[in-house]
């Protein structure tokens, strides 16, 4: 019975169509990166410039999800880090707004030196992906 079973699970798997396309991979969300100077939760000139850019792609996509995620670089400690990504956030957050963007439809994620990277200046940030329903 066994070799009846294991002959039938054998042709069935020589049946299925191997040719058959795999599910077309989907582009990564696109991620815009918002840079601040060291311990300070300001927006610079450049940093408004991204936001116009998110606003903007916003505006056209019309994403699912805005994740918008803050980071610091390790010097000042971790409580002070966590409360200065938080603001950093906030901050970015505000900016959208203003932009007609409704905080209720962002997810704010403040991670302070938690993922610190190898840059300081680059996690001195806050990244706003935009994720739309797949």
């Amino acid at each position: 019975m066994r070799v009846v079973l294991l002959g039938l699970v054998l042709l069935l798997a020589a049946c299925t169509d191997r040719g058959a396309a795999p599910p077309p991979n989907l582009p990564p969300a696109p991620t815009y990166s918002v840079f601040f100077e060291p311990d300070s939760t300001s927006l610079t000139k450049d940093a408004k410039r991204v936001l116009g850019e998110v606003a903007t792609q916003i505006r056209a996509t019309r994403p699912s999800t805005v994740v918008v995620e803050g980071y610091t670089s390790k010097p000042g400690g971790p409580a002070k880090n966590q409360q200065v990504s938080r603001e950093r956030v906030d901050a970015v957050v505000k900016a959208l707004a203003e932009t007609g963007l409704a905080p209720s439809e962002m997810l704010k994620i403040a991670k302070g030196e938690k993922t610190v990277g190898l840059d300081p200046v680059g996690d001195r940030r806050v990244d706003i992906t935009l994720q739309s329903a797949r």
